[in-house]
């Protein structure tokens, strides 16, 4: 029985991880549609995180 728990578990929080990543990359093209938008030269080399990197883009 445990290990059924252990699996339903697992789904819930994969599928909140899923939600969430979708969520993000609403959210980051959102930002990317805005007029005011301008893409930063080189943001590669910039050490932005995923957060911060309104680029980035989660693969589903």
């Amino acid at each position: 029985i445990t290990i059924i728990c252990c699996w339903g578990v697992c789904l819930v929080d994969m599928l909140f991880i899923y939600w969430y990543c979708k969520r993000q990359n609403a959210k980051k093209a959102l930002v990317r549609g805005q007029p005011h938008y301008v893409k930063l030269e080189n943001q590669e080399w910039l050490d932005l995180t995923d957060r911060e990197n309104a680029e980035f883009v989660y693969t589903l």
